[in-house]
């Protein structure tokens, strides 16, 4: 999936300027949450590459965290109001 391979470069990029900052004494949190639209929503979940841990819906928003290419994501999308 073309999205999911830009956003686990972008990770990627990331986990690497973390490494280095903790190397300087240095650290930020960032948790791996995306909102997509429903389509790259769906699309998502049904990739090969993609398996789903745990799973919370209410009236406003479906998220799941899910565990791909071995990393792991919250991900969600958002109803129309």
């Amino acid at each position: 999936m073309e999205l999911m391979d830009l956003i686990v470069a972008e990770m990627q990029r990331r986990d690497s300027f973390d490494n280095d900052l903790k190397k300087e004494g240095g650290h930020i949190d960032m948790f791996n949450c995306l909102t997509l639209s429903n389509d790259k929503f769906l699309d998502l979940m049904l990739d090969a590459n993609t398996t789903i841990v745990d799973s919370y819906k209410d009236a406003t928003k479906e998220v799941k965290t899910i565990a791909y290419k071995d990393k792991m994501y919250y991900v969600s999308k958002e109803y129309k109001k």
